[in-house]
């Protein structure tokens, strides 16, 4: 079980529907590893959330997705990571595109052998800005 899955269970019991506060918990998480050098898991957080909504349609309360699209991805200081985390986001939440667990993990895999997400793990057509 990889750390960001670890981060998720632990905070199973935090995320709940109607206590938006906890979300603000979850940015300071995310912005604390940025400044602790530990930024790699943030993205890896944000897109397992994504997978989770997107395929199982878990952590879908309004409160979360306007928390992660206006700042969970935007705590990614990278601006390729950031713009290719956005345009993920934006294009499962348009429905073109549905984010399974295979392309999470192909996605964090290819980053780290390559050091960067490809857009061939989303497919072409899938990586169209919106």
């Amino acid at each position: 079980m990889s750390f960001v899955d670890n981060l998720v269970l632990l905070g199973s019991g935090t995320i709940t529907i109607g206590a938006p506060h906890n979300n603000l918990r979850i940015t300071r998480i995310l912005k604390c590893l940025s400044e602790l050098g530990l930024e790699r898991f943030n993205a890896g957080l944000v897109l397992h959330v994504l997978n989770e909504q997107s395929e199982n349609a878990e952590l879908e309360s309004p409160f979360i997705r306007d928390s992660m699209d206006r700042w969970w991805a935007n705590c990614i200081r990278d601006d390729y990571e950031r713009e290719w985390i956005g345009r993920t986001i934006s294009n499962v939440r348009i429905g073109q595109l549905g984010f399974t667990r295979q392309m999470y993990e192909k996605a964090l895999e290819g980053r780290r052998l390559a050091g960067k997400f490809s857009n061939e793990v989303l497919g072409t057509n899938a990586y169209n800005p919106v």
